[in-house]
């Protein structure tokens, strides 16, 4: 999830509206019965108050709609093309100007950009339009949100749309796989990088220019940068889970597939060395804060914590703060916890087309052509918050001028072709949300790490096998 708003899912920004919290996002979105989770305060960011989620830095907020497409004609007879995304943070405003170029620079229709919730109320208020039959003709989701709507969702195909599969990253198009159908094109990823104080660094005798690159060495650092009323690193929770970096870089996975079911992996070796590594890092180490951030912003920025892994919709907001306030934050790529596989926690922004009833042909080939215009033209602007999967302008984000999109492509960028998501199938929000509170009282409470997985992935088995 912010982006990683709602899904621009996160920012360390005010938004001005209240935010649930990842847990309660989460037992709602299970409450609902739908596949998605929180994007927590990234997340897509529910949390631009805790400054993880997918929101934008700015704080500010797209303009909201009811998430229902209403084709109008204007004074000239131009069509108007809903666009609704979760961008209602920093990410919203640059979307709103890339929506704003796109209409100053095309005629025949119109595109309305709008963002009319986040969280579960978003995948609530999209899936009602489209049993009322007046869906919005273009929507952004995240690849965990398809599957409740996919029955709603016009498959694509790249060629008929002048997309060439080459030139975008592979991830691209396994996102929106679903049943053996491409269900909408990725414009982006967000996977978490580790953001970091320079100025608690050299004040502990570490060297600023030489963040952890593995276990021992971030370790090391935690513990040199504890000091009292302040901590070495901060977890999250929900959606952006460490436990999932660490299962995946040990070797593990989420679910797998058996005899016709779905079988959470929870309790594997990988699964329970994850666990342990989030347990000690609070009571063993006593490096990592202790209980869930609640300030403002980050805590990184709020000065709880010497480092903060973060999505890149939060570089904008952290670069702002060093040029006034004076602060010295860093960032880097995440470190190597466990040597098994490379993998970080990321979130995605796809774009689907949306049935309507009657059908819509017109809209259906305008949101396709204005689709692939942000792919292979807005791409290098949204670069300012997100990682796109478009190749060709991995390059030309090495020539910008714009200090976030160079700091985006210098550690963000190589951190794509190792990004790992959530799986997207039925009940897993449900299911996570149970892991998800098991691994508070691992982390927080110090819970027998094999007892409480054991009865985690027994629970999540039941939920996940639901008719």
């Amino acid at each position: 999830m912010s982006s990683g708003s709602r899904a621009p899912e996160p920012s360390p920004g005010t938004t001005g509206r209240p935010c649930l919290s990842r847990r309660d996002f989460m037992r709602q979105a299970a409450l609902l019965g739908l596949s998605t989770t929180a994007l927590g305060s990234l997340l897509s960011a529910c949390g631009a108050g805790s400054g993880a989620s997918e929101r934008g830095a700015s704080g500010t907020h797209a303009p909201s709609g009811s998430g229902k497409s209403k084709p109008a004609a204007g004074s000239s007879g131009t069509k108007t093309l809903e666009f609704v995304t979760f961008y209602t943070g920093g990410d919203g405003v640059v979307m709103q100007d890339i929506v704003n170029r796109y209409n100053r620079t095309h005629s025949g229709f119109k595109v309305k950009f709008s963002a009319p919730a986040h969280d579960v109320d978003y995948v609530t208020k999209i899936r009602t339009s489209a049993v009322a039959g007046t869906a919005p003709a273009v929507v952004a989701l995240h690849n965990l949100e398809i599957p409740p709507l996919a029955q709603f969702l016009y498959p694509v195909e790249p060629a008929a749309l002048g997309i060439k599969r080459s030139d975008y990253i592979e991830v691209a198009w396994k996102l929106p796989m679903y049943e053996g159908k491409l269900l909408g094109l990725t414009m982006s990823i967000g996977p978490f990088a580790l953001f970091y104080n320079k100025a608690h660094f050299e004040q502990a005798g570490l060297d600023p220019e030489r963040p952890p690159t593995n276990r021992d060495e971030f370790i090391e650092a935690a513990r040199a940068l504890t000091r009292k009323g302040r901590y070495g690193v901060s977890r999250e929770s929900g959606y952006f889970m460490p436990w999932q970096t660490y299962s995946w870089q040990a070797g593990g996975g989420m679910i797998s597939h058996e005899g016709g079911k779905t079988r959470a992996l929870f309790d594997t070796p990988a699964a329970i060395e994850a666990a342990q590594f989030e347990q000690d890092l609070v009571h063993k180490y006593e490096c990592e804060l202790p209980h869930e951030f609640s300030g403002n912003g980050n805590p990184l920025t709020a000065n709880k914590v010497s480092m903060w892994p973060a999505g890149p919709w939060n570089l904008r907001e952290i670069i702002r703060q060093n040029e006034q306030n004076g602060t010295h934050f860093g960032w880097t790529t995440m470190p190597r916890f466990f040597e098994k596989q490379q993998a970080v926690i990321s979130t995605s922004h796809i774009y689907c087309l949306m049935k309507k009833s009657p059908e819509d042909p017109r809209a259906k080939e305008l949101g396709g052509k204005f689709v692939v215009w942000l792919l292979e033209t807005g791409s290098l602007e949204w670069a300012q918050s997100q990682v796109p999967t478009n190749v060709r302008v991995h390059h030309e984000m090495k020539r910008s001028k714009s200090p976030v999109v160079r700091g985006i492509e210098k550690v963000w960028v190589p951190e794509a072709s190792y990004a790992h998501f959530p799986p997207a199938v039925p009940n897993w929000s449900q299911a996570f949300t149970v892991l998800d509170d098991a691994m508070q009282k691992i982390a927080y409470q110090g819970a027998d790490v094999r007892s409480t997985m054991t009865q985690v992935e027994a629970q999540a088995n039941e939920i996940l096998n639901r008719p």
